[in-house]
């Protein structure tokens, strides 16, 4: 009876032992999937718009403080607004000022557009 108890003690101890060790992993993996989801802004000017390959370049101030030229790839059902109204990819002219908001997968280190705004609201011709 003495073993048995023994071996229950231990078993126990062992067990909660081991409980941190595999929730630090599962904390590991889920601050991933949280890195792989950031979500990082530049602001700036546009400086070429494919409407048909859904690519905008913009010229500005990353969220990380540095200016850069970023090519986007601008996937369907990323938002695109012109002041409170939705717009197309197409309604965007070179030279407009803009934000855009993506995240960054880190394994393929591609951007993906969340939304665009165009900040020129009342300067466009639809």
């Amino acid at each position: 009876m003495l073993k048995v108890k023994l071996s229950i003690f231990l078993l126990s101890f062992f067990s909660l032992i081991a409980l941190p060790v595999f929730a630090d992993d599962d904390i590991g993996e889920i601050m991933d999937e949280i890195n792989k989801r950031k979500v990082e802004e530049i602001s700036g000017t546009v400086g070429e718009v494919d409407a048909i390959g859904n690519i905008i370049v913009i010229n500005g101030l990353t969220s990380g403080g540095n200016n850069e030229e970023m090519r986007l790839k601008v996937p369907d059902g990323a938002k695109i607004t012109q002041g409170e109204e939705s717009i197309e990819l197409d309604d965007i002219d070179v030279g407009d000022s803009v934000t855009v908001r993506y995240t960054i997968d880190r394994d393929t280190s591609e951007p993906k557009v969340i939304n665009i705004v165009d900040n020129n609201v009342g300067n466009n011709q639809m």
